[in-house]
């Protein structure tokens, strides 16, 4: 696999590639069941909040987005400050993250 990772704040753009990645998280969980419509609202919620005390990140190798990343601001009065909650990050399987890479070079050398 050959490609820089650029870590960088998702946009709406991204919606298609972050499901995919919360539909692979979900289904490795016992504990979750993969609700797309449910997600899919979150999602919209944390991305049209993104700046105000939550925020969403993505991988992206060479305009693929490969992994993703979703924080929440909390109060903590054990620190006595603020504290960020990791909530889903996802990193997909390398062998999706190669094929997206050959695409997307091959559509750039044509």
């Amino acid at each position: 696999m050959t490609g820089n990772v650029e870590i960088r704040n998702a946009d709406r753009n991204d919606s298609i590639a972050l499901m995919m990645l919360l539909n692979e998280l979900f289904s490795r969980e016992a504990d979750f069941d993969v609700d797309e419509k449910c997600q899919h609202r979150g999602l919209k919620l944390m991305l049209d909040g993104c700046g105000n005390h939550r925020c969403v990140k993505v991988a992206d190798v060479a305009g693929a987005v490969v992994g993703m990343c979703t924080a929440q601001i909390l109060i903590s009065t054990a620190k006595g400050g603020l504290v960020a909650l990791i909530e889903d990050m996802v990193v997909a399987p390398v062998e999706q993250v190669t094929m997206a890479i050959e695409v997307l070079n091959n559509r750039s050398s044509s």
